[in-house]
């Protein structure tokens, strides 16, 4: 089965300080990932070439390089549960 285009939105890379890229997150983006201030944006990288874009809500997680980011995940989310 082959997948359908919801929408596709053009963005251009702008440099930035330091030497960085950027681009500014266009709604359409915003709202299908609900993203706000202060959330983190994970891409990765998959060996076919396709990079997938998805969010960590208010979350420590960068990147999957992120040396105990998943203990500090887990650690968070399990204190924000309420006891049974």
């Amino acid at each position: 089965m082959a997948l359908a285009i919801d929408w596709s939105v053009p963005v251009k890379v702008n440099d930035c300080e330091g030497g960085k890229l950027c681009v500014e997150i266009p709604l359409q983006v915003t709202k299908s990932l609900n993203v706000k201030e202060d959330d983190v944006l994970c891409f990765t990288g998959f060996e076919n070439g396709s990079i997938e874009i998805w969010s960590v809500k208010k979350g420590t997680y960068s990147s999957l390089g992120d040396t105990g980011a998943a203990e500090r995940a887990f650690e968070q989310t399990s204190s924000n549960k309420e006891p049974s």
